[in-house]
């Protein structure tokens, strides 16, 4: 469990389900995840924008994280087709209203982001979006008005860089937003976050 800290922004994404269930236990995760490298279909993930798998998601984070609001809410890859759009826009900001998330938007690719700016929904307040140095993916905003707010994905998608090229490139394209990186390795986290200005 988050203790009640200040310093760390609280963010959770809905519309991707778990092949098992959101409470297994870490021996399921485990077992399950193994089992998936010779049966594909026990890891998949499966999309559910339904408003009420969203209600259920939200009071499920909210109580296993021990918080009574969660600081940013993602849609995770929505495909605009698949969404209520008015009934999803009323009910983000209900849940606002009502003191549960502070901030909304979508986790995505940028051509699954880009139809909700088209439409300048109010769902993409916050846009978590796919970049790379050399692909520099995520500047389709720019024809939109919109700065990187949030980026991942520079060192899978960085072909020929190695990764700590891959984050200075990072810092450099989104100098003002936040850039998401991981690893298995503890000391290769801490040698990317010496690389932050």
């Amino acid at each position: 469990m988050i203790g009640k800290r200040h310093d760390v922004t609280i963010a959770t994404k809905v519309g991707l389900r778990s092949p098992g269930h959101e409470d297994q236990s870490v021996a399921e995760t485990v077992l399950r995840k193994a089992a998936g490298r010779f049966i594909g279909k026990l890891s998949r993930h499966w999309r559910d924008y339904s408003l009420e798998w969203a209600r259920q998601s939200l009071e499920g984070s909210l109580e296993r994280l021990g918080h009574e609001q969660i600081d940013l809410y993602l849609l995770h890859e929505p495909d605009i087709a698949m969404l209520e759009l008015d009934e999803w826009a009323r009910w983000m900001e209900d849940i606002r209203t009502a003191g549960k998330v502070r901030h909304i938007g979508i986790a995505a690719t940028p051509e699954l982001v880009e139809p909700f700016l088209k439409a300048s929904s109010p769902l993409a307040e916050v846009i978590q979006i796919a970049d790379s140095v050399t692909g520099r993916e995520a500047d389709m905003l720019r024809v939109h008005d919109r700065e990187m707010q949030i980026s991942f994905g520079y060192v899978r998608g960085s072909q020929g860089l190695d990764a700590t090229a891959a984050i200075k490139g990072a810092l450099e394209r989104n100098r003002s937003g936040s850039v998401i990186y991981s690893s298995r390795k503890p000391q290769r986290i801490t040698e990317m976050a010496g690389l932050v200005p």
